[in-house]
């Protein structure tokens, strides 16, 4: 058998490319699924991102929610020779907070908080408002939707009154303006925007009220709810 006999048993069947147009590619029904399924998971990746994102930015907020605080005069120096009694009074707080996040759990938390705090004397009969610019610097640890945080505090006195037999009188400039404090809390974010926290704050420096010869001091305790959104 010749060579020739050989091949001419096989048909070579030539496609000619320039005949089959774009429309018939593009409308092939595996080439569609495959558009659908890239497309899906291009949108999933893009959300994934972009919720990672954030979360994890810097975020504005605002706290508003009362406050109660107790002037222990048992902590000034000197001590008083007959201990007072505590007197808790509510107040309330206006709070605005930067979050950095500094990992997916570690946050830094800056403040600026409005405290209009109440206090008494129960020796004396005397009541005292003062209003407070506190300057928390909070690290924040979270643990799925609820947050632990901690940290210094400072402040600087704005006003302060008191009240004696109904007479009311400014004494801001009798009053020491400066305030450290530590605090401690947890927070609950139950929302993507909505959170709520609760705190503890010890006073750890004396806090003077009055003139040289007739001077008291006393250290803040103090504890606050807040409810938060943020922006």
């Amino acid at each position: 058998m010749k060579s020739s006999d050989i091949w001419s048993n096989y048909k070579v069947k030539v496609i000619n490319w320039s005949s089959v147009s774009n429309y018939q590619i593009i409308s092939n029904p595996n080439f569609s699924n495959m558009k659908i399924l890239f497309l899906v998971l291009f949108l999933l990746a893009a959300s994934t991102v972009s919720f990672a994102q954030f979360e994890l930015q810097p975020r504005f907020a605002l706290q508003l929610g009362p406050s109660l605080s107790n002037m222990n005069w048992n902590q000034g120096s000197p001590a008083p020779a007959i201990p007072i009694k505590a007197s808790w009074q509510p107040g309330f707080s206006i709070v605005f907070l930067l979050r950095i996040p500094l990992n997916e759990q570690l946050s830094l938390q800056p403040e600026y908080n409005f405290d209009f705090k109440n206090g008494k004397d129960l020796s004396s009969a005397t009541s005292y408002q003062l209003a407070w610019l506190s300057m928390p610097v909070l690290l924040q640890y979270k643990l799925g939707s609820v947050s632990l945080f901690a940290g210094p505090e400072a402040a600087i006195l704005l006003t302060a009154r008191q009240t004696v037999s109904g007479i009311k009188s400014n004494i801001t400039h009798d009053t020491e303006e400066r305030s450290i404090a530590a605090v401690a809390g947890v927070s609950w974010q139950f929302s993507r925007l909505f959170f709520v926290s609760a705190r503890y704050e010890q006073g750890l420096n004396h806090i003077g009220i009055g003139q040289r010869s007739n001077a008291k001091e006393f250290k803040y305790q103090g504890a606050a709810l807040r409810l938060g959104v943020r922006f």
